[in-house]
């Protein structure tokens, strides 16, 4: 899915090394890290939450933080090639920070994060389309970004956007969703489309889908507005 080889940081021999990557909230990214050297690696968030250890060449997850169970994973056949870069999920406003790829005896490679809040720029797209739907009923809802791989999102008067679930564009991949209980309601259709099951009140609102990783105004398709007659969503 991801190229590893233009992803692994290349890094002299030095103590200490920085790098900063960028993802939107909700994305997927990579945090990375290589060394010709150990079999032993930790990496954790701001020097004290444990994301993925690696003891003896093999992947350790004893010490895991629970906020991060599910969501954190490396590459161990990429681990005889000095390939130590781990896969971070679901991305989160809070995880932006400095996460630490500790190699004892040897190296600290520093990895910033910064998370763009993608969910803000949803109100750039000004126009909507509207849809009537009955309470009960199933409606699919065409995505009009032009990839696969997108995030969609909720919008509703006086709230603030709920992230729905990111989709890839690799057919092998399951939607992440950002939280499981929507997958009993939302679920993926081809390109991308959002199916929503069994309507209620909680669904009605306005519907983004965007790109991921950019999240500019341009990458965001026209809102589609989901409503009953007579009924105010």
């Amino acid at each position: 899915i991801y190229s590893l080889c233009a992803l692994m940081l290349v890094i002299n021999e030095v103590s200490s090394q920085s790098v900063t990557v960028e993802a939107a909230v909700g994305d997927s990214v990579i945090l990375p890290c290589s060394s010709s050297h150990h079999e032993n690696v930790f990496w954790q968030y701001r020097d004290a939450k444990t994301l993925y250890d690696i003891i003896d060449g093999k992947e350790n997850f004893h010490d895991q933080d629970g906020e991060y169970r599910d969501r954190v994973k490396g590459f161990p056949s990429e681990f005889t090639k000095g390939n130590y870069s781990i896969r971070l999920s679901d991305v989160k406003l809070n995880d932006a920070g400095t996460y630490s790829c500790k190699i004892p005896n040897f190296r600290t490679v520093r990895v910033e994060l910064k998370v763009n809040d993608v969910l803000v720029c949803c109100g750039a797209a000004e126009s909507f389309t509207e849809t009537s739907v009955d309470l009960g009923q199933n409606v699919t809802l065409k995505c009009e970004v032009s990839v696969r791989d997108v995030l969609w999102f909720l919008m509703k008067p006086s709230e603030p956007p709920v992230f729905i679930l990111r989709s890839f564009s690799s057919i092998i991949l399951e939607p992440d969703y950002s939280n499981t209980t929507f997958s009993k309601t939302f679920s993926l259709r081809y390109n991308s489309s959002l199916f929503i099951h069994n309507i209620s009140t909680n669904e009605f609102g306005v519907y983004y889908c965007s790109q991921t990783q950019t999240g500019s105004p341009s990458d965001i398709s026209r809102g589609i507005r989901l409503y009953i007659q007579n009924h105010s969503a």
